[in-house]
């Protein structure tokens, strides 16, 4: 099981460099779907203020290499390079006018201030986000290797095991969502990198829920139900809030 766990935090870890939709099949599609054109517009409304001049053309060629190969670790880049341009934009930004009930579309405008304000926050909990999956992935392949010849027993054994279990869980929906949203016809877009965290992640829960020994295996799986339970729970809150 640690040698499973190894090598499914070697699949996460895969999954933030492969390409994360299909080009060729996509075509395209990959903007629409991690909204870079969203983005993109925002720099083109900046575009004539002087002081982020510099940073435009930089940031459009991190828009291209995504649109070559649409994987996270070039996505995190374009956040990266969106936030650094909006928030140098914010200071020359008016707020925007309560009274003002129409405003023109984006592209023939500054954006607002709390228009940016929201975006840039955006782009830095996606940007963190998005390093946290390698960052799993290392964890996930290092510590099993250098614990090969322990037992999973104590509290690091239990915590090892909750954690693999509960971040394999995480990671599953997370891979499971794309797969599910898409109709049959588009399942041809979906890249290496989506099959690659659904293979890592399960393989991670997997070897989380079976790893354990005769010793630790009844609180161990106690804790792991009341995790899935807990997060089901969650799940349904969400979608009633949502449907509200």
């Amino acid at each position: 099981m640690k040698i499973a766990a190894a090598v499914a935090g070697g699949l996460i870890m895969a999954s933030f460099f492969l390409p994360a939709v299909d080009v060729k099949a996509g075509k395209g599609a990959a903007r629409e779907m991690f909204g870079v054109n969203v983005m993109r517009a925002q720099i083109e409304a900046s575009r004539n203020l002087a002081l982020v001049e510099p940073l435009i053309e930089p940031a459009l060629q991190s828009y291209e290499v995504f649109a070559e190969t649409p994987s996270l670790r070039n996505l995190s880049t374009i956040c990266a390079v969106t936030k650094e341009i909006l928030d140098k934009t914010l200071p020359l930004l008016a707020p925007r006018d309560p009274a003002q009930k129409s405003v023109p579309p984006l592209g023939q405008r500054l954006p607002f201030r709390e228009e940016v304000q929201v975006v840039t926050g955006a782009l830095w909990a996606a940007r963190l986000g998005l390093w946290l999956l390698p960052l799993i992935g290392l964890i996930q392949m290092v510590v099993p290797v250098v614990t090969l010849r322990r037992e999973d027993t104590g509290l690091f054994g239990y915590a090892a095991l909750v954690s693999r279990f509960f971040f394999g869980l995480i990671l599953l929906l997370l891979a499971v969502i794309p797969v599910l949203a898409v109709d049959a016809s588009q399942r041809p877009f979906i890249g290496p990198a989506v099959w690659a965290l659904l293979a890592g992640s399960g393989l991670m829960l997997l070897a989380g829920v079976a790893g354990v020994n005769r010793s630790n295996w009844w609180y161990v799986w106690l804790t792991q139900v009341a995790l899935l339970t807990g997060l089901v729970g969650f799940i349904v809150m969400v979608v009633q809030v949502a449907n509200r």
